[in-house]
This record gives C-alpha cells, structure tokens and sequence, in this order.
C-alpha cells in the first residue's frame, strides 16, 4: 500500500513539476505584458495597436505582409522606431485624429541597453537614428528621461521604467505611461483572442471614424447595415522555417465594409470549378459573392428607379437589368500576369473570371462586343477554349470570350492565358469551402510591378504615375515573399501562410 501512495503522489508531484518547467521555460522571453503601460484611447479616437515578443524561429523570421504595419507612423522617426522593435520584445499605440497621429512605444530590450541608457550613454542601434541626452522633463528629475532628436527632426521623449523603456511624443505622455503601468490610469486592452502565444499582434479600429485612418477603406453602405458598430480587426503571425510565416484574423463590423452587399455577408462555397489564369501568374484573389435568398430584399432596396437603372445597363451592357444582376451574381476572379500591350508597350496583363455563368455569359459577351460596342469586326485574335468572343490589338489588347462554363474580361495577349486548371493547384489550403482567397508569386510580382517604375510608358500609359511611393513599397514587400496563400472560410476570419526568401545579408 505505502509503495502505490508514494507512486501516485510521486506521479502528482512529477506531473506539477513538468507543467511548472514547461510554463518557465514557454513563457521565456516573451516579457512583461508591455501593452499594459500603453494608455486607452478616448472613445470615438481610430487606433492601431502593435504588439511583437520573441519568436523562436531566431534570425531566418519573416513577418511576411505583416511588416507592413511599420509603414503606418506619419513621421519617419516612429517607422524607424517600429523597425527597431521587431528585433525586441516592443508595444506600440498609434491615435488617429482630426489633426495628427500621436504615438506611444514600448520596449524591452535587455538590460545592457537600459544601463546604457540610465548611464548617460546612447546605445549604438539607437544611435543610427537619433541624436540625445537626457534631460530633466517630467515628474521626478534624474528618473532616466531622455529627449530624443531624430536625424529628420522629430523630437520624442524616453524614459527608464524598470526593465522597460517608454517613448512618447511628450514628456508629460510618460508620466501618462507610468500611471497605466501601476493601473492609476486604464491601459489599453492587452488581452488577445487570436492565437496569444504566436510572436506578433495587431488590433486597429476605426471607432466609427474611418475617414482618420490612413487607409483606403470602403465607405460604410449606412449606419443600418452595421448597426453602427465599428470596425474592428485583430491579427496575429509567427514565423515558419525557413524563412516563412504564417498568419491569422477576425474581424466585427465588416459588414458595411464589403464592396457590394449592402451590409449582407457572402457565404462560403466550394472552389471545386476550373479557372482560367494568365501566365505567368503573379497574383489571384477570388470572391464568393453573395447567397442570392439572403440577396432579395436587399436587391428590392436597392434598385431605386428602375427606368433610370435599365437604361444604364442597356446603354452599357446592351443588356437589361435583370440579365446583367444574374450575370453578376457569383464568384468572381480576378488575376494579374501575363503580357498585355498598350500602344505598342508591353506592360503586365490582368483577367476577371466569372465561372459557372453558363449561358448568361455567353449572352453577356455576345452583346457587349457585338450589339453594344460593335467590335466583332474588329476582333483580331481568336481565345482558344472559348466560343465566343476574342482579343482586340490596338491600342489596347482588350479580351472577351466565353464558353458554356465560364466568362472572361481582360487586359492580355490570348498567348498569355493558361489552361483551365483547379485552384487547389495553385495551392492546397484551397481545398474548403470559403467566401475569400488569395494567392501571390512574389519573384513574380516583382518582376511584374517594374514595368511601373516612375518615368516608365507602363506608369504613364496605366495611370500610375503619381504611385510610386506605394509601387516601391509594394515591389520590397514582394521580393520578401516567395508565395503567399490566404483563405476566409467565414466572412469575418481568415488565415495565410507564406513561403519566405533567405535575407540578402544571409546568402553567399
């Protein structure tokens, strides 16, 4: 009897020991909640709050899109301090209003830097960007506050907490930071739904003011369709060897965001049809569309004057409305790649899909290049695979063609249209049924958004000239990413995965 008590309480006490190690060593190096000294914005204030704690895929880590969030800051001083924290545990909160941005930062970076700090010395890392010494703002002098000048001009503030440091626009913001740190003042919320363990978080919401955010959002389609509920988004990501990562979402609020719809979420079906893709494929997104039941009432809304609505369809289209609404209803793909011609230049083509449309497609494309337009006797090159439809050369290769199972619209070269295949090729977390998915080929993207460089005939002829900014951003971002694949398997959650390329500073 004594033998079977001591091996059941030695089983209890191994058991508590292991769970105790494990926890020890699986919390390691992921710091103190830093988003605790982060202090809540007011209600109505647009906000975006970055989180990243050690991942232990070490060096070879990619944040993939996700480091895009760095770009967000308006000045340059708090995009280089956002890239200084993803290489240590680091907090940030960003405030979107009427008239600036104000910015909040955390780190936690070893203690080495924080003595260097509390000793009157500038880090080296912190030294590429600013130029300071401490000073003797805030509430209590000599408590290892820094003013920070940064090599563009912008002026922060530093302070020693502990084993933290606290960066603000003003002093006075750091005592603010204390005071959320020993809970007199309510912090931002820090508890995350979306995989708490993973590395890196993100939550942003618009609260209800979208228009301060600096983001391209959708109008909202009236207040009744969202029930006047913010938008909220919250994500998380974590490396993958080698040199990938993968990712994960939710959002609340979306459904005044979709581009169509009228506040009515899609559903999500089976990608179990055959596509068609220019080659080669650089980028593919598909939309589910919407269930037409849920689709009725909100369609009866929205038709308005419906001899104003058929004469624009008919002018356009050469269709009448009803025809043009069952066209459109369904999943729609849009894809980038291949070769298309503008003037003579070659510049990258792109396709919209819409499969399954059977004979309302055939009748779509039959009257938009015949009745409509007139351009049958104009078309200078046949689609293979297609009944209908075909390419026009000149002055710009526009493509129309339809069979009995899909339609295209386009900007390509017909040499530069693949074969029907599945989407499950491209890759397998295409597989189950959902209302969003996308794919991306980074070399090739890459190699696609040169033909746009500035000063280009692509930029000026496509109307991208005054996008070079962004088209920069776009190309670094994709030389980064080997292939990229997201799915939403319900219209408010979603997750990717990414394949990376090994860092320069690492290759032979």
């Amino acid at each position: 009897m004594r033998k079977k008590t001591f091996i059941y309480w030695g089983a209890i006490f191994l058991t508590i020991v292991l769970v105790g190690a494990g926890a020890a060593v699986l919390g390691r190096g992921r710091g103190p909640r830093m988003a605790s000294c982060l202090p809540k914005p007011p209600g109505g204030v647009p906000y975006v709050l970055v989180e990243k704690t050690l991942d232990p895929v070490g060096p070879g880590k990619s944040e993939g899109p996700f480091g895009l969030v760095r770009s967000i800051p308006d000045e340059a001083a708090w995009k280089d301090l956002m890239q200084m924290g993803a290489n240590v545990p680091s907090s940030f909160l960003l405030t979107f209003g009427e008239s600036r941005q104000r910015h909040w930062g955390v780190f936690a970076p070893g203690r080495e830097t924080v003595q260097s700090f509390l000793t009157g010395r500038l880090p080296a890392d912190w030294a590429e960007f600013f130029v300071g010494s401490p000073s003797e703002e805030g509430r209590k002098p000599g408590n290892g506050t820094w003013r920070l000048m940064h090599t563009q001009g912008a002026e922060l503030f530093l302070r020693v907490d502990g084993n933290l440091l606290l960066v603000a626009d003003r002093p006075e913001e750091l005592d603010r930071m204390q005071s959320s740190r020993n809970r007199r003042l309510e912090s931002v919320a820090s508890a995350w739904r979306v995989q708490p363990g993973w590395a890196g978080h993100l939550r942003m919401s618009d609260a209800g003011r979208p228009e301060l955010l600096p983001f391209d959002f959708p109008e909202r389609q009236g207040e009744a369709s969202s029930g006047g509920r913010p938008f909220t988004v919250e994500a998380a990501w974590r490396g993958v060897p080698p040199f990938g990562g993968e990712g994960a979402w939710v959002w609340e609020g979306a459904e005044g965001r979709w581009p169509w719809g009228n506040g009515v979420l899609p559903v999500p079906i089976r990608w179990d049809m055959k596509l068609t893709f220019p080659e080669p494929l650089a980028l593919a997104f598909g939309c589910a569309g919407f269930d037409p039941s849920r689709q009725k009432e909100v369609l009866s809304e929205d038709i308005g004057d419906s001899r104003e609505k058929g004469r624009f369809w008919r002018a356009w289209m050469g269709l009448p409305e009803d025809k043009v609404r069952r066209f459109l209803k369904g999943p729609v793909v849009v894809s980038v790649g291949g070769t298309g011609r503008a003037m003579g230049f070659s510049t990258p083509g792109f396709l919209i899909e819409f499969p399954g449309r059977k004979e309302e497609g055939l009748d779509f494309v039959r009257s938009l290049l015949g009745e409509r337009w007139g351009l049958s006797g104009l078309l200078g090159r046949d689609v293979g695979g297609f009944e209908v439809g075909g390419a026009v050369p000149l002055p710009f290769t526009v493509m129309a063609a339809a069979n009995r199972e899909t339609a295209v619209i386009g900007y390509l070269e017909p040499p530069s249209l693949g074969t029907a295949r599945a989407l499950q090729d491209l890759s397998p977390d295409f597989q189950t049924p959902a209302v969003f998915w996308a794919w991306l080929d980074g070399e090739a993207l890459s190699r696609a958004l040169e033909s746009f460089t500035p000063g280009s005939p692509g930029s000026l002829l496509m109307g991208m000239a005054g996008n070079g900014e962004k088209l920069e951003r776009l190309q670094e971002l994709a030389k980064q990413i080997g292939r990229l694949s997201a799915v939403m398997p319900a219209a408010d959650s979603g997750q990717l995965r990414w394949s990376g390329v090994e860092p320069h500073e690492r290759r032979p």
